[in-house]
């Protein structure tokens, strides 16, 4: 509880302030850039970008292998054809799924991927250590997005000094979400309610013994909001455990269960969206600032690099950070990046208690002991 810190946000001034400034228009192609000046007289980063963008259409296409749901393919493809002539070819999985792709590929001297998005625990404890990624900043070449002030708390590096993986997502991870014909939000006002008899069997939670999702959760509530002891109570209500993340939204929204327990946010927003009766609780004890899927990173040996540099600077551009935050269904990190159409659980608040460190290396690193604590709790239910 100590380093659960209440933030009263101020961001509706600051977010008020960032988009009266217009940020620079997102250059479209080395023409847009050098239709009426000499290149001896553009900036620096112009002239780069030119010379990327030129390469980059050479390359064709780009491939990105995610962590995000897979309703990402399509807003994202579309956008980015459309803007650059270049297609992207994504591959979804768990962050366990992915790594290990990535890793036996190369062992095989494949080289296929060429960008990393998703949690930040996959990249920390199994890409980077592999020798997989490349230094990302470098790699920044628009001002829009490597200016600060247009970030949330600053630009947010998971690694820094190293500064190879960024975030660009930071919401409230609210991870409680119920059936309303079941549950109402309000009746969920403290993590407790949640360990109310009434819910024994009723309850659907995201495995929190793997990466992903529930065990993120899991970490940061027992150990930073909560306590182990919570848990332990939740337990006895014997929870539904389960790694598909898009089944355990499908069920809740099916009334199977009441209540969802460390759902993945960008389906339960879905799910409301086509019209179930979902809705995130709230309670008192907080929450914590998530990036969820919404951490870039740059692979190394990539096959397509050019193409690889400018995707990964158009995500972190107004542009690109609109198309996903609407996807993810969860707020930016870019101060000029509206919420229109988020489910208000996804916004940040003022007077709400807010941990901080979720996404850091230093907190990913400590996940293989703290995970021994989720199967002690969890496992007996899981070898049923």
């Amino acid at each position: 509880m100590a380093n659960l810190i209440a933030i009263s946000l101020i961001s509706g001034l600051l977010f008020l302030v960032a988009c009266s400034s217009q940020s620079p228009s997102l250059p479209e192609s080395p023409a847009a850039v050098t239709s009426t000046q000499s290149a001896v007289s553009q900036e620096g980063w112009q002239v780069e970008w030119a010379k990327l963008t030129d390469g980059a259409k050479k390359e064709r296409s780009v491939v990105m292998y995610s962590t995000m749901s897979s309703v990402l393919r399509q807003p994202l493809s579309e956008a980015f054809q459309a803007r650059y002539g270049i297609s992207v070819e994504m591959t979804f999985g768990r962050g366990a799924e992915i790594s290990e792709k990535l890793i036996s590929q190369r062992r095989a001297g494949l080289f296929i991927a060429d960008v990393y998005n998703g949690g930040s625990g996959t990249p920390v404890r199994q890409l980077k250590p592999a020798g997989v990624l490349d230094p990302l900043e470098p790699a920044l070449l628009l001002p829009e997005v490597k200016e600060s002030k247009n970030w949330f708390g600053g630009l947010r590096w998971v690694d820094p000094p190293q500064n190879t993986i960024l975030s660009f997502l930071a919401y409230p991870n609210h991870n409680t979400a119920v059936n309303t014909q079941f549950v109402k939000p309000e009746e969920i006002k403290s993590y407790r309610d949640l360990t109310n008899p009434r819910f024994k069997g009723k309850i659907v939670m995201n495995d929190p013994t793997i990466a992903g999702t529930g065990n993120k959760t899991f970490r940061v509530l027992a150990l930073h909001v909560m306590d182990l002891d919570f848990f332990r109570e939740l337990a006895k209500l014997e929870p539904v455990i389960v790694r598909d993340q898009r089944l355990q939204v499908e069920w809740l929204a099916l009334g199977k269960y009441a209540i969802a327990f460390a759902p993945g946010p960008e389906i339960v927003k879905e799910f409301a969206d086509a019209g179930a009766p979902l809705a995130f609780a709230t309670p008192a004890e907080g929450t914590y600032l998530s990036a969820g899927n919404g951490n870039v990173a740059l692979i190394n040996r990539a096959p397509h690099p050019g193409a690889a540099r400018l995707l990964i600077n158009w995500l972190l551009s107004r542009e690109g950070g609109e198309m996903y935050s609407k996807v993810h269904g969860s707020q930016s990190a870019r101060l000029d990046v509206g919420t229109e159409g988020l489910v208000q659980a996804s916004i940040r608040k003022p007077g709400e208690k807010y941990w901080l460190g979720g996404d850091t290396e230093e907190f990913q690193l400590q996940e293989p002991e703290q995970t021994k604590l989720a199967v002690q709790i969890f496992g007996p239910l899981m070898a049923r």
